[in-house]
């Protein structure tokens, strides 16, 4: 079972970045002035959103390895170059994607303590790792709303789970 819950988990990651993918093929064809407007979503602009995303990627990875990431708000800018951030996002990506290949079974099974701003909170080690990757796909959500406003329907990114596992159905193993 575990070993099934680690390949589940390495394809996890790998579906994390491959949606980044397909949401930057979008993304990178905004001007500047729609990559930066406020749309009304919960970080504000599809940069807020990514910066966000980059954020919260890394203080989960930061806590899997008990390595220090230090940021000051859940909304903060780390980057506001657009190009730096996308380079971050994808190098991120990738460092998910070498966790889940290297992760040991055993692991699964165990908990994750971690400090948060208030306390030592724990979670399930797997259910940590299924709600990084569910968080950054509830937040790419967001941009691919924001970009079928802006480009409609049909020039919007398609990031479903099911179109990646059609796309690579022996991806992780």
């Amino acid at each position: 079972m575990q070993n099934t819950l680690k390949i589940t988990l390495q394809n996890m990651s790998l579906y994390h970045q491959w949606a980044y993918n397909r949401l930057y093929e979008v993304v990178d064809t905004l001007s500047p002035d729609l990559y930066y407007k406020d749309f009304g979503l919960f970080f504000k602009s599809i940069h807020g959103t990514l910066n966000h995303l980059f954020v919260g990627d890394n203080v989960w990875l930061s806590r899997f390895n008990g390595t220090p990431f230090s940021f000051t708000g859940l909304d903060q800018e780390i980057y506001s170059n657009r190009l730096e951030l996308k380079k971050a996002i994808f190098t991120t990506a990738e460092a998910w994607v070498s966790f889940c290949a290297a992760i040991e079974s055993d692991k699964l099974a165990g908990v994750l303590s971690y400090g948060s701003a208030n306390a030592v909170e724990s979670l399930s080690y797997s259910g940590a790792l299924f709600h990084v990757f569910n968080h950054a796909t509830h937040h790419r959500g967001q941009c691919s709303a924001a970009l079928t406003i802006l480009l409609g329907n049909e020039n919007s990114p398609v990031m479903d789970l099911a179109e990646y596992l059609r796309r690579h159905p022996t991806q992780a193993s």
